[in-house]
């Protein structure tokens, strides 16, 4: 029989109980760090499901403003379609709607009353231990956590009509502002597709302001370079070709004119198939009649010599029209614009085409040039979906009061090009020259 001594010194070397005394605490913690490594990412997608919800909801509901009963209606129901794993009606509520009034330079969104003016809807999708529906945790419990709240909150942002430039080339530069040029839309849009990283490109001393800058790729700049605001890159929804859905025009095979030719005449042009393109040079003084033409596989040249001198100060324009649409098509039917032309076009208020002045085939491409000097007003829509617009130094294209809406593959204005209008595609002041439909409505998330 062992002595107390011998046997504590026997406890003393016997190490076969030490692991266990030592596994104990580890498995503790190592049970605590699974637990919040397991809930975090439960959260986290959790956290992804709401804010899909509260993105649904809101781009529904300020679709709808300003009707506020419909805006709600309308945000419960998007929310209870896109809820998962809770009774949908706790998720959104309808306190958790609110419908005010976003500051785009401030970024903030104030909630406002019924007589107040409102643009925006801020919803809150969310999972709560007060409304009894959080989150239970898997292994929460080791660390004395049963329950997570998870909350997310968006704001949806109303735009209406369609934007002032839309650039649609997928790549590439969409939109390139050289040194000392200007764009200047300050009640409308501007939305370039291209995914590249320089899909927005601005030069030193140039500068572009607008209602928004929606930028699917990148922003470039040079140091001196100036957007307004700034331009959102990454942007998910640039509008889309608002006129995919206009049929050209239907014009036959025949030819009314071939090579037509206008140098150093006052006259007036009457609309019909002009094969071969359509030229104005000289000393010349153009008015076109209100109607449609067709301008086929020849370009549309205006080609006036610096000395001659313009109409009066109450029409100045060397090249005029009201009430007129010009589709180009075939190899070669581009504008040529060449330097000091003067021209004023106003498009027809109503048919399929109303609102647009210039309309390329959509099967065709090229380049539509505005050289040096030239000066154009043109109220309504000039449409080139493939092709390069370029316009050249010291060029300006602007509309005297009604809208004017570019679309385009692609655009480039050189050093000293001004685009200005301060026109709203859906107030302008004549809204039958507007292309977009008086109905559009777009909304995008702002918060």
């Amino acid at each position: 029989m062992m002595g107390f001594n011998e046997l504590i010194r026997t406890f003393n070397r016997d190490e076969r109980g030490a692991t266990a005394i030592l596994v104990a605490p580890m498995m503790i913690v190592i049970g605590g760090m699974a637990a919040l490594v397991l809930d975090t990412a439960q959260a986290y997608t959790l956290k992804e499901e709401l804010l899909t919800t509260a993105e649904a909801a809101a781009a529904a509901a300020v679709s709808t403003l300003p009707d506020r009963s419909t805006a709600r209606n309308m945000a419960l129901t998007y929310a209870k379609m896109n809820v998962k794993g809770a009774k949908p009606e706790d998720v959104v509520t309808a306190s958790d709607v609110q419908i005010g009034y976003w500051d785009k330079s401030a970024k903030k969104f104030t909630p406002k009353s019924d007589t107040e003016p409102v643009n925006a809807v801020r919803i809150t999708a969310s999972r709560l231990q007060s409304k009894n529906n959080a989150l239970p945790s898997f292994f929460g419990d080791v660390l004395g956590m049963h329950l997570f709240d998870v909350s997310v909150t968006v704001v949806a942002m109303r735009y209406d009509g369609q934007p002032c430039i839309n650039a649609l080339a997928p790549d590439g530069i969409g939109v390139k502002v050289n040194s000392k040029a200007a764009i200047s839309t300050s009640n409308c849009p501007i939305h370039i597709h291209s995914g590249a990283n320089d899909a927005l490109r601005v030069d030193a001393n140039a500068s572009v302001t607008a209602e928004e800058i929606c930028v699917k790729g990148g922003y470039s700049h040079g140091s001196t370079a100036t957007a307004n605001p700034s331009p959102e890159t990454s942007c998910p929804s640039p509008a889309q070709d608002p006129f995919a859905n206009i049929a050209p025009p239907s014009y036959g095979a025949h030819c009314d004119h071939t090579n037509f030719d206008v140098t150093d005449k006052t006259v007036t042009v009457y609309p019909g198939v002009y094969c071969g393109g359509l030229k104005v040079r000289g000393k010349s003084y153009v008015t076109f009649s209100p109607g449609e033409y067709i301008v086929k596989d020849g370009p549309f040249v205006i080609d006036i010599d610096k000395g001659a001198t313009k109409h009066g100060a109450s029409d100045p324009a060397n090249v005029k029209g009201n009430g007129v649409f010009f589709y180009l098509t075939g190899s070669g039917a581009v504008l040529d614009f060449r330097n000091n032309a003067f021209i004023n076009f106003t498009a027809m208020t109503d048919g399929p085409r109303a609102g647009v002045v210039f309309f390329q085939d959509r099967a065709y491409g090229g380049t539509h040039e505005f050289n040096s000097n030239v000066d154009a007003i043109i109220n309504g829509a000039v449409y080139f979906p493939r092709a390069l617009l370029d316009l050249n130094s010291n060029s300006t294209i602007d509309t005297a009061s009604s809208c004017l809406m570019i679309v385009t593959y692609r655009i480039n204005l050189d050093s000293n090009v001004t685009i200005d209008s301060s026109s709203n595609v859906q107030s302008a002041t004549d809204s039958s020259l507007c292309p977009a439909p008086s109905n559009t409505r777009r909304s995008r998330i702002v918060m």
